[in-house]
């Protein structure tokens, strides 16, 4: 079974987290459409940060890039130094994908 794709970290309603836990799957389609699109290419959080127009933090795109790598459709395979000299994680399409 997948995991949850919000991480609730304050008090919200039942009908906050639903809706958050709503648009955090669709971002994780997203950007697992992205990867499909590009099975050959590695990516990390600040390449997939112009695909959102800007409009979503690149923590909420971290939060999926792990999230589809807990759940085997993606993998690590690498670091790059990232915008601020900190190291970023490489993620690629997994062509294999468990069942």
């Amino acid at each position: 079974m997948a995991s949850r794709s919000y991480h609730q970290t304050q008090v919200l309603t039942q009908t906050q987290l639903t809706d958050y836990e709503i648009a955090a799957k669709k971002q994780e389609g997203v950007i697992l459409r992205i990867f499909r699109q590009h099975p050959l290419k590695t990516m990390n959080a600040e390449d997939l940060i112009p695909h959102f127009g800007g409009e979503v933090p690149i923590t909420s795109i971290r939060r999926a890039l792990t999230n589809l790598s807990n759940d085997g459709l993606i993998e690590k395979c690498g670091q790059i130094p990232g915008t601020y000299g900190r190291p970023i994680n490489l993620y690629r399409y997994r062509s294999e994908v468990p069942e």
